[in-house]
């Protein structure tokens, strides 16, 4: 035995010499519920419960309180897989598919993700495109085999399938049983329903006591954690249960498999050398059990619990409840469910990898970076920078080609003889950023003849163009194709991409015209040669134009953009005297009057309206001007004169309708600024002597204007105004709050009323002598105009206001008393403030529905919802109402026991509430000191009387149970019960 004991101290010696597991948190964070997406720690969690991996290595978690199935990738990105949120078990595309309180999750090797879905008490099924099936399951508890579609389950919460997704095997829980789901069928493969124990034996044959997490080996054998019993299991796939690990005492002893002690052990995983590894729930510790059968704690310290990152045993969990092995980075992923996180435990090497950069520490863009990683003989070598991996070798040497510019840090593991993962140092390397040097141009890249460009190059080091120059920059004035490589200060050189110049013909420009003298008032056409575009001194840009007397040259652009200035053309006017009128300017006369024009300093008159001679008479409105004709030929014209014609009818006008409604007014205006007198009725009016006067009064208006040969006056003009209408005679009314009134305006003259809202100003909303109101809640007034037969309105709005009377408001509560035997009595508390009320109870079963008292009280006879009416009216006649319903059932259903023996002779064993009309919620137990023994949230919550599997004293324990009550709220129910056996 000395033997035995001391090999196995030198094996976990091994193995603690060897290995080194790092816990790390990759995603979530701690204590914070929420079911966020993101980046590592910025994700949130609620209580994730199962998890599982895939080939390539992307995780999945069951979070459960949040109802989701949610994603890890190899970057560490959490997404949500399925569901929506809410609570259900709805099938289709996972951004509609509904969960409720998922346990487990399990992958096959062809992309498909299978879900132990707790509550809704089915398995489901996630194919590769993301598409959520129900695989078996009614959605009722229970313990029915057979065909898929009407197979129950009794709280499903481990799941495992074969690889090729064949074979299903499920963990139910409170059955106490391993079910199979194979080939459209379920069948109970191992255990006896309902029956808990730990009996070994084949199939049906065995027993076990809530069995949780279940894996399968290397060789097909599956791992069951059977929790309360607090031991690891085997079953063949001939279905042999054996006990595999564990003495079935709480404890946390290590050693060889069936000498070792486990504390509810929750979730099993197994790597690819068949270790296994145990989430060891109330050690709070991750157990491992060797391929060779020897138990050891591997990460955390028994019965500390906590979040603490850490190595070995000062990690720290809190009842972490699901546990993975992924094959991608040979890794453990644990769903820590108190702590709402996900971690990691890496399987570390003693062995410390030494990276080297057998390059330069910077890299020109598209350099490859050497590295060479020692000590060879380590197996798959991989190249990282932070997730990404950049490289892989055989022998730990590897050139890198195609880093982004900018810095990396790169690093490198690879796997020892046993398996486990080495790292190495960090190796930092700074890639230069792409240069591509940019060709600039003074003008352009086409020439034109004689004319030269500037082709710079950017600063750098060194400098090589296509035609051998050195420097920065050079010129060029002929055709070709340039390009330059740069050497930056880094040293890294850059090509430029060609830069093409091209050389084209100048223009001939010329200015042709018939002469260079001509006429005053006269324009001469000029034109340029041939060309694309023009641009004139004047700024004109076509190829002719018309001019005046006065200097002009052209710029000439051909299709190729070269231009070419014209020499300067000069044009003048012949000499000519310009003739004058007399008077000038603006002339007005009177309606038969006629002026004398009187031309001067020419010859040759010729007047526009076709007179000739020095002298005309004009009679007529109009502009004249007179054409003096010279030697030249020239013909000369004058500075034209307006003759003005006025008649006595323009004289006054009216701006605006000379008709209008009392209040209202026209304004008159003279045709004259100056010199004007208003008369009313024929009599001159006091001080009126503008330009502009405003009528108010009927009757007739002219004016009169002063001229130098006497007054003139204009024709007189009738201003009518009509009188407004008297206001309505509208009175004030009250009228209880709520109340619609009919508001009508006593019509003696034949008026119409118009109604607004506002004293002054607004829009009218109603044009009537009526108006029904909408219902009265407060103080309201209306301004009403009158509007007369001849449209005019009164000068003021009526003002009518309508006044709420206080109203009752109606109010009460009802307090149910239950009497045993009867249905329950309700008092009915009034908070009216009326002077009378009338109760209606609803119940038309029986005479005496009705009360007048302030607070009466009623037994109903029947159960039901029945409607209560209160209607209360106060002494102005106003009335208000209110009902409610009281819902009355007979709660002589609902038993508790107060005693119950679990002394397992089948009789009063199982302490449970009784009744319907509700449904549970939770159980808790507590001893004579407080201290909680017993928790549970299942559908059916019951208690056998043990704790952690052990049978409790005979004592009195106090239990609070929470419910559910037909109208759907929850109740807590406390007492205490006494157990006797």
């Amino acid at each position: 035995m000395r033997i035995i004991l001391l090999s196995l101290l030198i094996f976990v010696s091994c193995i603690s010499v060897t290995e080194g597991q790092v816990v790390s948190t990759i995603a979530g964070s701690t204590g914070v519920v929420g079911n966020i997406n993101g980046n590592g720690t910025s994700a949130r969690f609620n209580n994730p419960h199962g998890i599982a991996a895939d080939k390539l290595g992307n995780v999945y978690i069951a979070d459960r309180y949040n109802n989701l199935i949610r994603k890890i990738n190899s970057s560490g990105v959490v997404s949500t897989f399925a569901g929506t949120g809410s609570p259900g078990s709805n099938d289709g595309p996972g951004n509609v598919a509904t969960f409720n309180e998922p346990w487990g999750v399990t992958c096959d090797t062809l992309g498909n993700v299978y879900i132990a879905d707790t509550k809704s008490y089915k398995i489901r099924k996630i194919n590769s495109v993301g598409v959520v099936s129900t695989i078996a399951g009614t959605g009722v508890f229970g313990t029915t085999n057979g065909a898929n579609s009407v197979a129950k389950f009794g709280f499903s919460s481990g799941i495992t399938v074969t690889p090729d997704g064949n074979t299903i095997y499920v963990a139910d829980y409170n059955t106490h049983v391993i079910r199979k789901i194979f080939n459209g069928q379920t069948t109970t493969f191992a255990g006896t329903v309902y029956v808990a124990g730990a009996i070994n034996g084949l199939g049906l044959a065995a027993t076990f006591n809530h069995p949780y997490g279940i894996e399968l080996d290397n060789n097909f054998n599956i791992i069951v954690a059977d929790e309360w019993n607090n031991i690891l299991r085997k079953i063949t796939p001939a279905g042999l249960v054996t006990t595999f690990a564990g003495q079935g005492l709480v404890g946390s002893i290590d050693g060889t498999a069936l000498a070792s002690q486990f504390n509810y052990p929750w979730d099993v995983t197994i790597d690819a050398f068949n270790n296994i590894f145990i989430l060891d729930g109330y050690n709070f510790t991750i157990r491992k059990i060797s391929s060779a059968g020897a138990v050891t704690t591997y990460v955390g310290t028994p019965g500390l619990s906590g979040s603490v990152d850490g190595t070995g045993a000062a990690a720290r969990f809190n009842n972490a409840a699901g546990i993975t092995f992924n094959t991608f980075d040979k890794c453990l992923y644990v769903a820590d469910c108190n702590n709402h996180l996900i971690r990691k435990v890496s399987f570390q090497s003693p062995t410390t990898i030494s990276l080297t950069n057998t390059g330069n520490s910077s890299l020109c863009f598209g350099d490859s970076l050497h590295l060479n990683a020692s000590p060879s003989g380590l197996t798959n070598y991989t190249f990282k920078e932070g997730t990404t991996i950049v490289g892989s070798s055989a022998n730990g040497v590897v050139s890198i080609a195609g880093l982004s510019s900018g810095s990396h840090i790169l690093t490198c593991t690879a796997y020892d003889s046993n398996g486990a993962l080495a790292s190495s140092n960090t190796v930092t390397v700074t890639v230069l950023p792409v240069f591509t040097p940019v060709i600039s141009s003074s003008n352009g890249t086409s020439l034109c003849q004689g004319d030269s460009v500037k082709l710079s190059a950017p600063i750098g080091s060194s400098y090589l163009w296509s035609n051998n120059s050195t420097t920065q920059n050079i010129y060029v004035t002929t055709a070709g194709s340039f390009s330059v490589t740069v050497t930056n200060s880094s040293g890294c050189k850059g090509i430029s991409s060609p830069i093409v110049i091209t050389t084209q013909t100048s223009p001939i420009a010329t200015i042709t015209s018939t002469t260079t003298t001509i006429c005053p008032n006269d324009s001469l056409q000029l034109t340029a040669s041939i060309g694309s575009s023009w641009i004139w001194s004047t700024g004109a840009t076509t190829q002719t134009i018309k001019v005046p007397a006065g200097s002009y040259f052209v710029t000439v652009t051909n299709a190729f953009g070269c231009s070419t200035k014209s020499t300067t053309i000069a044009i003048t006017n012949f000499s000519v005297s310009i003739p004058t009128i007399t008077p000038t300017g603006i002339v007005t006369i009177f309606q038969g009057d006629s002026i004398l024009l009187t031309a001067n300093g020419g010859s040759n008159y010729q007047w526009s309206n076709a007179q000739t001679g020095n002298s005309v008479y004009i009679k007529t409105a109009g502009n004249y001007f007179v054409n003096s004709i010279g030697v030249n030929g020239c013909n000369v014209s004058s500075i034209p004169v307006q003759v003005i014609v006025i008649a006595s009818s323009s004289l006054l006008t009216a701006n605006g309708v000379t008709s209008f409604c009392e209040g209202n007014n026209v304004q008159l205006s003279s045709l004259f600024p100056t010199g004007n007198q208003w008369f009313y009725n024929g009599l001159a009016i006091n001080g009126a002597t503008s330009q502009q006067y405003l009528a108010t009064d009927s009757g007739y208006y002219k004016v009169g204007i002063s001229q130098t040969n006497g007054v003139i006056y204009s024709d007189s003009i009738l201003v009518t105004v009509f009188s407004a209408p008297q206001l309505a005679n509208v009175s004030d009314t009250s009228v209880c709050k709520g109340t619609v009134v009919d508001l009508q305006i006593p019509n003696v003259n034949g008026n119409s009323f118009s109604w607004f809202t506002k004293a002054v100003g607004g829009t009218s909303f109603l044009v009537s002598d009526n108006y029904q109101t909408p219902p009265v809640t407060s103080s309201v007034s209306y301004f009403i105009e009158s509007i007369g037969a001849n449209g005019c309105r009164s000068l003021g709005r009526a003002v009518l206001n309508v006044d709420p009377l206080p109203t009752p408001i109606c109010s009460f509560t009802t307090t149910t008393t239950p009497q045993s035997g009867l249905y329950p009595t309700v008092f009915l508390n009034s908070t009216t403030n009326a002077d009378s009320q009338v109760w209606y109870f609803g119940d038309t079963t029986i005479a005496g529905n009705v009360s007048y008292n302030l607070n009466p009280v009623y037994t109903y006879q029947s159960t039901g919802d029945f409607n209560v009416i209160l209607i209360s009216k106060n002494i102005n006649g106003c009335s208000d109402s209110i009902f409610k319903t009281v819902n009355i059932h007979n709660n002589n259903s609902l038993f508790i026991p107060t005693t119950f023996s679990p002394n397992g002779d089948g009789k009063n064993d199982i302490f449970r509430v009784r009744g319907d009309q509700f449904s549970f919620q939770e159980m808790k137990i507590y001893d004579q000191w407080g201290t909680l023994i017993y928790c549970t949230d299942a559908s059916r919550p019951d208690w056998d009387g043990k704790v952690n599997g052990e049978n409790v004293q005979n004592a009195t324990y106090v239990y609070r149970i929470r419910i559910l009550d037909q109208t759907n709220i929850t109740k807590e129910l406390t007492g205490s019960i006494t157990v006797i056996r």
